[in-house]
C-alpha cells in the first residue's frame, strides 16, 4: 500500500492471485458509501441456531444448553422502536421468545410455564450486549436469560433478566367449524 501511495508500480496479480477485481473508490470524503468488510464477531464460537435472538449454541459443562448472542441496535435495528423513558428496552415478548426457543430446542412441543421477568434489558445507543440463555435440568427444564455489556472483562457485570420453566406438551387447538363462525358473522362492517 505504501509503495502504491508513493507512486510506485505494484504487481497486483501477486497480491491477489485469485483474480480479484478492482473497484474505484470515491475521490472526495463526502461520498458516503461503505467499502469496509465487516469483521467477524469475536467470542461467539459455537453451532449457529438459525434463530435471530438465540445466536449460537455454545458447548458448556453442567448445563443442558447454553446459547449466546450479541444484541445491539446495529444488529437488531427494530429494537430501537421500543423505547421507555427515552431508553431502548428489549420488549418482554422478545425475552419470552428467547426462553421459548431455548426450551423448544430441548423438548419438541414444550410449553413455557412460570415466566418471571426480573429486570429490563436496556440497550445502549452504541455498543452491544452479550446475551446468554442457560438451560438447566432443574424442575424439568429451566431457561434463564442473562446479559452483560459488550466490553466487560471476564464474568463481571452479568444481569439476570428472566427465568422460565418448561411445562407439559402444548395442547392441541380445538377444531374450528368454519361454517359456524361464518354463521355468527352476519353484520357487514365498513372497513
Amino acid at each position: 500500500g505504501s509503495v502504491w501511495a508513493a507512486g510506485g508500480e505494484v504487481r497486483w496479480s501477486g497480491v491477489f492471485p485469485a483474480g480479484a477485481r478492482r473497484v474505484r473508490l470515491p475521490t472526495y470524503a463526502w461520498q458516503r458509501e461503505r467499502y469496509w468488510l465487516d469483521a467477524p464477531e469475536e467470542g461467539r464460537a459455537g453451532e449457529p441456531t438459525g434463530h435471530p435472538l438465540l445466536g449460537v449454541e455454545v458447548p458448556a459443562a453442567g448445563v443442558v444448553a447454553l446459547f449466546e448472542a450479541s444484541v445491539s441496535l446495529a444488529s437488531h435495528p427494530w429494537l430501537g422502536d421500543h423505547r421507555v423513558a427515552g431508553r431502548v428496552v428489549v420488549p418482554a415478548a422478545a425475552l419470552a421468545e428467547l426462553v421459548r426457543a431455548a426450551l423448544a430446542g430441548r423438548s419438541e412441543g414444550a410449553q413455557v410455564c412460570g415466566l418471571v421477568l426480573l429486570a429490563p434489558m436496556v440497550l445502549a445507543e452504541e455498543g452491544a450486549l452479550r446475551v446468554q440463555v442457560v438451560v438447566t435440568e432443574e424442575e424439568g427444564g429451566t431457561a434463564t436469560v442473562f446479559s452483560q455489556p459488550g466490553g466487560s472483562p471476564g464474568g463481571a457485570g452479568w444481569t439476570k433478566h428472566a427465568t422460565a420453566r418448561a411445562g407439559g406438551e402444548a395442547p392441541e387447538p380445538p377444531a374450528l367449524a368454519l361454517a359456524a363462525v361464518r354463521g355468527r358473522c352476519v353484520e357487514a362492517v365498513d372497513p
